[in-house]
């Protein structure tokens, strides 16, 4: 039977599934590593002043599945876990699809360290973090489309090239509490194609962020529609009402996608609901903002109005 640590087997008894940081966090990796190779693994995924601070050290109770941690802490003892077996392949599948801008930032910077002198493949959709990528293989629907490295397939203006386009011109604050939009990246959006320079710069600067936790309701099918939506990081899906009660899912929105654009022309109500899948940060732009700027350019409203004509059309294609 497999042994636990003294302090997890005094606090818990015969429980195994509640484990501290030395036990089962960081040595799962590597049953064999000491204390000594589980601290330089702790300091290269640069978590050991956190678990030192802690009232137990190493020996802290981290609860079932490591409950106790955020989702960083818990990405952070997942790269230690993998460095303490100093594996020459290290697969990174969605590294930081849960975490806040913030956080992933950091675990990027992390794993840029950790990957000098060994062969990383990284499975993202985030394509910011995989640019200096010696090969980047491209998949649609399972099958492989392009290949190459980041500047290579931009120059082909191809399904990676368009992805990092919509992903690019936003930033976010290093704490993560702002997003701002470039006004040329504006122009990605069918509503604002037309609009000149100035104007897309003053509507810029009147996007709102918000921050929702995974699992959040932005809205809900019938509410008041009032707001267009940039998804700047993370996903978002939208379902549909049905008559078994279980919403069907229409969509799933990623980073550089938008929604809602039609509530800022008519008033109706939303036609499916919006839920995050992971924290997500958004630009969201409200019908009021909206029409200060028609008064300010009333020529634009029946080319608005135009647009999200054809956009009411292909949603009801979808559905």
């Amino acid at each position: 039977m497999e042994p636990i640590c003294a302090r997890c087997n005094r606090r818990r008894g015969a429980v195994r599934s509640v484990r501290c940081f030395r036990r089962a966090f960081i040595r799962l990796g590597n049953p064999d590593a000491d204390q000594q190779a589980i601290e330089r693994a702790a300091r290269n995924a640069e978590i050991d002043d956190f678990v030192r601070e802690l009232p137990d050290g190493y020996d802290t109770i981290v609860g079932e599945r490591g409950g106790r941690l955020s989702g960083g802490q818990k990405q952070r003892v997942a790269i230690a876990r993998a460095v303490v077996r100093d594996p020459p392949i290290l697969v990174l599948d969605e590294a930081t699809s849960s975490l806040d801008p913030q956080t992933e930032s950091a675990i990027n910077a992390t794993l840029r360290r950790l990957s000098e002198g060994r062969t990383v493949i990284t499975v993202t959709h985030r394509l910011a973090s995989v640019t200096a990528a010696d090969k980047i293989i491209v998949l649609d629907r399972g099958r492989v489309v392009e290949e190459g490295r980041h500047d290579e397939l931009l120059s082909r203006g191809g399904i990676y090239a368009r992805a990092f386009q919509r992903q690019s011109g936003f930033a976010i604050t290093g704490d993560g509490r702002r997003a701002e939009v470039q006004a040329e990246r504006l122009r990605e959006i069918p509503l604002f194609a037309m609009l000149d320079p100035s104007t897309l710069s003053a509507l810029a600067n009147r996007f709102v962020t918000e921050r929702h936790p995974a699992g959040q309701i932005i809205f809900q099918e019938g509410d008041e529609g009032d707001k267009l939506h940039i998804v700047v990081r993370g996903t978002v899906e939208i379902l549909k009402d049905t008559s078994d009660e279980i919403p069907r899912q229409v969509a799933v929105l990623q980073d550089g996608d938008f929604f809602g654009e039609i509530a800022l022309l008519t008033n109706v109500p939303r036609t499916a609901t919006a839920k995050t899948r992971q924290p997500t940060v958004l630009l969201t732009l409200d019908r009021e903002q909206f029409d200060n700027l028609m008064l300010a350019e009333p020529s634009l409203r029946q080319k608005f109005e135009d647009i999200a004509a054809s956009r009411r059309q292909a949603l009801q294609m979808l559905h």
